[in-house]
């Protein structure tokens, strides 16, 4: 699975693009979450992706100014767990992150101010 955008034009039908590297890899990457800004972005990556240990993996890029996204990292610990963590959201006002974790018996909602994400501004290239 990949992720892709639809791109509007003047007079044209919309178009659909995928988001390519590095957002995109060879692996399972789905489940987006966009800011309501359109900056920051929330997904999951499958267990294969570099860095990844037990089940789906929560990262995040931003946007680069240029077109595209900065590289992906892993949200790590205090978003990511033993489990599956997914379904990231944006709150209407931006303001709190939503995401699910599946410890293999429970899923379980959770929320986070996204001051929380800022910190991943810098490790994101």
């Amino acid at each position: 699975m990949d992720l892709y955008r639809t791109v509007s034009k003047p007079g044209q039908p919309l178009q659909v693009e995928n988001l390519g590297a590095p957002v995109n890899t060879e692996f399972d990457d789905a489940c987006p979450g966009i800011s309501p800004d359109g900056h920051t972005l929330v997904f999951y990556s499958a267990p294969q992706r570099a860095g990844v240990k037990g089940g789906a993996k929560l990262f995040i890029c931003f946007d680069s100014g240029h077109g595209g996204w900065t590289t992906p990292v892993s949200m790590g610990e205090g978003f990511n767990s033993p489990g599956a963590d997914y379904g990231a959201t944006f709150s209407q006002d931006g303001r709190v992150l939503f995401f699910f974790r599946f410890d293999g018996k429970h899923c379980d909602a959770y929320w986070v101010s996204t001051t929380a994400l800022e910190r991943f501004l810098e490790l994101s290239h």
